[in-house]
């Protein structure tokens, strides 16, 4: 946790020399390119909030459309809310910012799962404490749409 901790804070520094105008929704979808065999999870549903979010002001940023991680994290910390699929993004994404919302789509049902492994937990505790963190499981299935989500983009 020292170092994990060490390594944020330079992360946070180095983004620190650059400003971006504030986007009011940000959603990062999960990606399929490296969906294989074991590792299929695509997002049914992913499409109606991609749209709705766009009509609503906000951002879609599709991380294999980028190649710049700088760009992508500066992004992310000018976004007043993060709306993520649950796994690595939620990790890679969420570590380095504060004071923000996330709506984390927990499509698959793992989040309450993974938090009994202590490295998720950890980084899960480090993402919380810094932000608001609401997690979002579909109601019947694995379908999460933009309805799901609507009422969290006001509060």
């Amino acid at each position: 946790m020292k170092y994990l901790n060490i390594y944020i804070d330079k992360v946070n520094v180095i983004l620190s020399d650059y400003n971006l105008p504030t986007n009011k929704m940000l959603l990062l979808p999960r990606n399929n390119i490296d969906n294989y065999v074991y590792n299929v999870r695509n997002v049914p549903g992913i499409e109606d909030i991609e749209k709705n979010i766009i009509n609503n002001g906000g951002t879609v940023l599709n991380t294999y459309q980028i190649n710049n991680l700088y760009l992508q994290f500066l992004t992310v910390k000018h976004s007043d809310i993060i709306i993520l699929d649950y796994g690595s993004s939620y990790f890679f994404n969420c570590l380095f910012i504060k004071n923000k919302k996330i709506i984390l789509l927990n499509n698959h049902h793992h989040y309450y799962y993974h938090m009994t492994f202590l490295s998720y937990k950890n980084l899960n505790e480090i993402i919380t404490s810094n932000n608001k963190v609401v997690v979002i499981t579909p109601k019947q299935g694995n379908i999460i749409t933009y309805n799901d989500i609507k009422e969290y983009l006001c509060e």
